[in-house]
């Protein structure tokens, strides 16, 4: 007997399946069986360890760390994925913010309090009668929470608790989207700690779809698999994109569904994913860790640079102002969202911290006269410069715009005179000057909203979950360790 609905989900489809390939993981091809078979042993030494409330895992994207994560939905009140890359100290006081009862950690050399998860693989291991008892009875009918937490590059890392419910009402959500089937093989290219990829991984297997894992983020590696599937799904967030697109990429055609997240897609990447998977549908997705999927629209290359498109089914937006009202269709304001999909709240060492009902993560956006969703920057991003209110999203869209920049990054950097000057830091693939730039910028942009500074930067840093971290390239920018473009 198992309380979690996802994992009897996943269980049932398992042992209907028998030989079906489940899982790619490097040169493995994992069956069906024989995962489920891992996800038991796993269980059965959960079970025995009378540790049922906060579990956290410790470890590298692998089929073991989905098995332990699946078991653990099926034991536990809450699990958890840390981070592999996060320091010790990040990691013990993350732990303790989130009153973590064990971490299962794949190291054994950990310094903090961990179990190897080669001890829940050995073979001897018998359930523990009371002790499955004692889950089967955890507060009667409890649904099992999942927390996420971000990547803890800027001090302690924030926990948002999901319920599995909201985990299963998002997968009907998304449905018209992602046309998951069990004949498809879902892409899963990032790391387990970030919610979007554990999501697809879950997604996947819930279904009855076959999926594919990576421990780290090789595009020439994850290509390499579309030769071996006929329907492929793939879950990425745009910079990701565009490193498949920019890797000896065969067999595109086989890849039917492209789902965008994480950050707003760029025109110029559309139109390389247009080139190279020719037969695929392209779908971005507005979401956030805390309110899952809010709105998503199929991309078309006519799309304006800030639409999002349509709110989700049982999703509400609105759009309020500063004092909280709500403002007009067409204007600018705070999104808000009200929805079952969204999180419980974040945890904290008091305890789990209720979110309101209706929820704003700081984007800002407006409704178009169609009813779409649009979006122009956080307001956590924006800044003033010369008196003028400057959204970074806006510019960095104009830059991408433009042939031979292939990523953008716009910061304030401080100045007595103008309260900021606006910075420009770029990865471009040609011979691009100062000049060249401005001159197209001004063809899209306000002249106050052209950049005055600009650097070049060849290596990216990225978080965990692939996206441009902003706050290490900006730190880089502000040491004067970029190269400025003349």
């Amino acid at each position: 007997m198992m309380n979690s609905q996802i994992a009897s989900r996943i269980v049932a489809n398992l042992t209907h399946s028998g030989d079906k390939v489940v899982i790619y993981f490097g040169d493995k091809q994992i069956k069906a069986a024989e995962f489920l078979d891992l996800i038991q042993i796993y269980r059965r030494g959960l079970i025995n360890l009378h540790r049922h409330e906060n579990i956290a895992i410790l470890m590298k994207t692998s089929p073991d760390a989905l098995a332990l994560f699946i078991a653990s939905l099926s034991v536990a009140k809450n699990t958890c994925f840390f981070d592999p890359n996060w320091p010790e100290d990040i990691i013990k006081k993350t732990a303790n913010l989130a009153q973590i009862d064990m971490i299962i950690s794949d190291d054994s050399q950990s310094a903090v309090d961990t179990l190897s998860h080669l001890v829940l693989k050995t073979p001897t291991v018998t359930a523990d009668h009371e002790a499955e008892a004692e889950v089967n009875n955890l507060d009667g009918n409890y649904d099992p929470n999942y927390t996420c937490f971000t990547s803890g590059s800027t001090g302690l890392p924030k926990g948002c608790m999901r319920s599995e419910m909201s985990w299963i009402r998002s997968f009907g959500s998304d449905q018209k989207f992602t046309d998951i089937q069990e004949s498809d093989t879902v892409i899963v290219p990032g790391s387990f700690a970030h919610s979007l990829f554990l999501y697809a991984a879950i997604r996947g297997l819930y279904t009855g779809a076959t999926i594919a894992l990576f421990t780290n983020f090789h595009p020439n590696r994850i290509v390499e698999i579309f030769e071996h599937i006929n329907n492929g799904v793939i879950f990425a967030v745009p910079t990701q994109l565009d490193a498949l697109v920019h890797s000896t990429c065969q067999h595109g055609e086989n890849i039917k569904r492209i789902l965008s997240t994480g950050s707003k897609l760029p025109i110029s990447i559309y139109e390389k994913l247009v080139d190279v998977f020719t037969e695929a549908v392209i779908v971005e997705f507005y979401g956030t860790s805390e309110l899952s999927y809010v709105a998503a629209r199929t991309v078309s290359v006519d799309d304006p640079e800030t639409l999002v498109g349509r709110p989700l089914p049982n999703v509400e937006i609105s759009i309020k102002g500063p004092d909280g009202a709500d403002i007009p269709m067409g204007s600018e304001g705070l999104v808000y969202v009200k929805s079952d999909l969204a999180f419980r709240g974040y945890v904290s060492h008091s305890g789990l911290q209720e979110a309101d009902k209706s929820i704003c993560v700081g984007d800002a956006g407006f409704f178009d006269f169609n009813g779409d969703l649009h979006l122009v920057g956080r307001m956590d991003r924006a800044f003033q410069s010369s008196g003028r209110n400057i959204i970074p999203e806006a510019i960095e869209t104009a830059l991408t715009s433009i042939e031979g920049v292939a990523l953008a990054a716009v910061f304030g950097v401080p100045d007595a005179t103008r309260e900021n000057r606006i910075a420009a830091v770029l990865c471009i693939d040609a011979q691009i000057t100062k000049p060249d730039l401005i001159s197209c910028l001004r063809q899209s942009l306000a002249t106050y909203a052209i950049p005055s500074i600009y650097y070049k930067c060849d290596i990216w840093p990225k978080t965990t979950s692939g996206k441009i971290d902003l706050i290490t390239l900006r730190s880089k920018l502000l040491a004067k360790e970029l190269e400025v473009l003349f």
